[in-house]
C-alpha cells in the first residue's frame, strides 16, 4: 500500500493558518482529490459489474457464495448503489477506506491494484449477508450508502471475501482460577485476535498476588501476569494485518490486587508489570461507592480463599447483601483501604492514561432486559 504522496503534504496544510488566521481547510478537498486520482490511476478495469464479480470470485478474492448470485440482482444492485451519488468528504476517510477496508490485490513488485470502490464495497456486503434474501440485502444496501448503518470492522473487513476472519466483533470470556482456564482464555484471545475480534475477559476469579498455590504461601503472582500474557497475545496474533489486536481485562474493585491493576496504567510502572497497549477495566458494585460516599475504610479479598469459604466465585458475590458478613468472618483474608482514596486513585489513573473503563455492575444489571437467562459480569472492549 503506498504510505506518501502529494495528497499527505496537502493533508499536512490543513493545519497551516492562511493570512486570515484560520485553517486551509480547503486543503484537506485538495488532498481527497490527488489521493482519489492515485486510487484511479491503480484501479483495475472490467467491461461491467457482473465481470467484476465473477473473475474476483474465480479468483479467490470474493467468496463462492458469489457464484450463486444471478447476474441480475447484481447489476440491479450496483445501480441502486450508484444512485446515491456518494462522496467521499474527506481525504482521511477515504484514505482509511481503501488501506484498511477495500479488497485490494497486489502485483509482483506488491503495489496495491484495487478492485473494489465504496459502492461496490457496499454491494457487497449486502449481498454476503443477505444472500438468501435480496429484499433486505436492498434494504441494507440503503442503509449502508446513505451512512444510516456502519457494521462494525470486522464486518465491514471480512464479508465478501473468500479468505477471512470472523464477522463478530466482541468476545466475552470469563476466567477461572485453573491453569487450564487460563490457557483456554489466552488460546480463545488469540484466535479470536487473529479473526479481527476485541476481547474482553473478567479476570476477578484469579487468585491475588502473595495468595498460598497448592499449601505454598506467597506463592501466586496475581492477576497482572495474566493481564500481560492477554496484552501479548493480541500483540503477536494482530487483525490479519489489517488493525493491532485489542482487549480488555476487568477486575472487580473487591480483588485485593485492584491497586497493583491500577498501577499497571501508570507511566513510572516498570516495564515489568506496565500494561502498555492493553485496556483496563474495573467492576463497581453499588456497595463501594456507598463507602466512597461516607468515606470509610473498605476491604478487598482473596478471591480464592473467599471461593473456598463461600463456594462462589468473587464476580458471582452481591456485595450490597454480603459485603458485612463476610468482613465480619475471620475465615475470610482480607485487606483494608480507604474507599475514597482508591476512588482518587481510580480518577487520577484516568486523567494519566484514559484507564480503566468502569463498569457500575449494579447499574448494568438492573437496567438489563433480559436478566432473567443470565447476570452481566463484565462489559465488552468497546463499552
Amino acid at each position: 500500500m503506498a504510505t506518501y504522496g502529494k495528497w499527505i503534504d496537502l493533508n499536512n496544510e490543513v493545519t497551516q493558518l492562511d493570512e486570515n488566521g484560520k485553517n486551509k481547510l480547503y486543503k484537506d478537498k485538495e488532498a481527497l482529490e490527488e489521493y482519489l486520482k492515485y486510487i484511479k490511476e491503480n484501479t483495475r478495469n472490467f467491461d461491467n459489474e457482473v465481470e467484476r464479480v465473477r473473475t474476483l470470485t474465480k479468483e479467490g478474492a470474493y467468496d463462492k457464495l458469489f457464484d450463486n448470485i444471478p447476474d441480475t440482482i447484481i447489476e440491479e444492485m450496483t445501480k441502486l448503489a450508484y444512485s446515491f451519488n456518494f462522496q467521499f468528504q474527506s481525504f482521511m476517510a477515504c484514505q482509511k477506506f481503501y488501506e484498511s477496508y477495500a479488497v485490494t490485490q497486489y502485483d509482483e513488485d506488491d503495489n496495491p491494484i484495487f478492485v473494489e470502490n465504496y459502492e461496490q464495497h457496499c454491494v457487497g456486503i449486502a449481498l454476503h449477508l443477505h444472500s438468501d434474501d435480496y429484499v433486505q440485502a436492498r434494504k441494507l444496501l440503503k442503509a449502508l450508502i446513505g451512512q444510516q448503518y456502519q457494521p462494525s470492522s470486522p464486518t465491514a473487513i471480512n464479508s465478501r471475501r473468500a479468505k477471512r476472519g470472523e464477522l463478530s466483533s466482541c468476545y466475552i470470556f470469563v476466567v477461572d482460577d485453573t491453569t487450564e482456564s487460563i490457557n483456554f482464555v489466552v488460546n480463545n484471545t488469540v484466535n479470536a485476535s487473529k479473526n479481527a475480534g476485541g476481547v474482553s475477559v473478567e479476570a476477578s476469579r484469579i487468585r491475588p498476588k502473595g495468595s498460598s498455590v497448592n499449601g505454598n504461601p506467597n506463592a501466586s503472582k496475581g492477576v497482572i501476569p495474566f493481564a500481560k500474557a492477554i496484552e501479548q497475545s493480541v500483540s503477536w496474533f494482530d487483525q490479519g494485518g489489517l488493525r493491532n489486536g485489542s482487549a480488555v481485562v476487568y477486575l472487580n474493585i473487591f480483588h485485593q490486587d485492584i491497586q497493583d491493576f491500577l498501577s499497571a496504567k501508570k507511566i513510572n510502572a516498570s516495564d515489568k508489570v506496565r500494561l502498555d497497549t492493553l485496556s483496563i477495566g474495573v467492576t463497581i458494585p453499588n456497595k463501594f461507592m456507598e463507602l466512597v460516599k461516607s468515606n470509610k475504610d473498605f476491604y478487598t479479598f482473596d478471591s480464592s480463599n473467599l471461593y473456598k469459604e463461600t463456594g462462589k466465585h468473587l464476580d458471582e458475590i452481591n456485595f450490597n447483601k454480603e459485603y458485612d458478613s463476610l468482613v465480619k468472618n475471620p475465615n475470610i483474608k482480607k485487606k483494608k483501604l480507604n474507599a475514597r482514596d482508591l476512588m482518587t486513585d481510580i480518577a487520577k489513573t484516568q486523567l494519566e492514561s484514559g484507564y480503566p473503563y468502569v463498569l457500575y455492575i449494579d447499574n448494568a444489571n438492573d437496567n438489563h432486559p433480559l436478566n432473567g437467562i443470565g447476570k452481566v459480569r463484565a462489559s465488552n472492549l468497546c463499552k
